[in-house]
Formats: structure tokens, sequence, C-alpha cells
């Protein structure tokens, strides 16, 4: 019993844990697109070099760590949909040249992943606190 709740609060803390450095990398990789866009060019290959070390592993150490925490199942479901526009940003990126168009959905993507992020992250900070309450998760 008391090693299922440790491995559940451990489980939380390293969804909460992964959710802000996901975040926190969204942030930094708008914010090297914006350098690519306004102060150099040569950014764009920052851009397109630094979303590999984090768009797929992190939201993959999400979901891993939100089973085994027992997060709430919209959480779970969250974490596939943010996955989904993850493959949404790579399409996007390399479609460009054949739908243009598409390629016009790449920021607005970005603003959604950033939007679930932040979500995610106060879900996760709301669903600790209670846990430290005792209350129980739904």
């Amino acid at each position: 019993m008391k090693d299922n709740r440790l491995r559940f609060r451990a489980g939380r803390g390293v969804f909460l844990g992964s959710s802000i450095l996901f975040a926190a990398c969204v942030l930094a990789q708008v914010f090297i697109a914006g350098a690519a866009t306004f102060v150099n060019p040569v950014n764009w290959a920052k851009h397109t070099q630094f979303v590999h070390y984090f768009g797929f592993s992190l939201p993959l150490l999400m979901l891993l760590s939100a089973f085994i925490g027992r997060l709430p199942r919209k959480i779970l479901m969250q974490v596939l949909i943010l996955m989904v526009f993850i493959f949404l940003m790579y399409f996007t990126a390399n479609i460009t040249r054949t739908l243009p168009w598409a390629g016009a959905m790449h920021p607005v993507f970005a603003m959604v992943i950033l939007g679930q992020s932040v979500w995610l992250v106060t879900q996760s900070w709301n669903l600790g606190f209670k846990m430290k309450r005792g209350e129980k998760s739904k």
C-alpha cells in the first residue's frame, strides 16, 4: 500500500516536472522562431534542431509518468492529443512546398500546443496539491 502511494507520487512528480519542462521548451521554441524572423534567419536552423531534443521525448515521458501516477483519463487524453499536434507540426513544416497553406497552420498549431502544455501544467499542479491535502483524484 505504501509502495503504491510512493509510486503514484513519483509518477505525478515526474509528470509535473516534465510538463513544466515541455511548456518551457515550447516557449523557447517560439522565441527561437521569433529570433529567426526578426533578428537573423540563421536561427531557423536552431529552431529546426531544438525541437528534436524535446518534441516527442518529453510527451512520451509525460504519458508514461501519467500512467504510473494514475492521473485522470482527461490528462492522458490531452497528452495523446498533444502528441498528435506535435506530429501535425512536423507535417506542416515539411509539406509547405507541396501545400503552402498547410505551412500557415504551423504557428497556429504551435499556439495550440502551448495552450495544451500550460493546461497540463496547471492540471497536474492542482492535482498535486489536492493529493497533498489528502483528497482522492478522479
